[in-house]
């Protein structure tokens, strides 16, 4: 009977262990998949911080570009109308030069009428 007794002792004992390590083992998987989920986490999160860092440096590049080109636009308008001032200047001298001669000439025949 003392043998049947050590022998169900020594079952119980490794039935105790063995629930011991699926135990051990079962924490050790769910550990296992927490770390996974953590890790996948946190790679889809630099993965947007990297998507939205791109996204802001795409658009700052399209502004500056943008006003690049209006800079340029304004530039561009600026000279036309420089331009067109300076023509318009011209003519306007050209015309008093030829209303000084037509003056000088009308006064000059006055004069030799006399």
């Amino acid at each position: 009977q003392e043998a049947a007794l050590k022998a169900a002792e020594d079952a119980a004992e490794k039935e105790r262990t063995a629930t011991e390590a699926a135990e051990k083992e079962r924490a050790a998987k769910e550990s296992a998949e927490k770390d996974k989920v953590a890790m996948v986490a946190a790679e889809k999160e630099r993965s947007a911080k990297e998507s939205a860092e791109k996204e802001k440096a795409t658009k700052e590049a399209a502004d500056t570009e943008q006003s690049v080109k209006e800079a340029a636009e304004r530039e561009k308008v600026a000279k036309e109308a420089a331009a067109v001032r300076e023509k318009g200047d011209k003519d306007a001298a050209e015309k008093e030069r030829s209303a000084t001669e037509a003056a000088a000439k009308e006064t000059a025949a006055n004069d030799a009428a006399e």
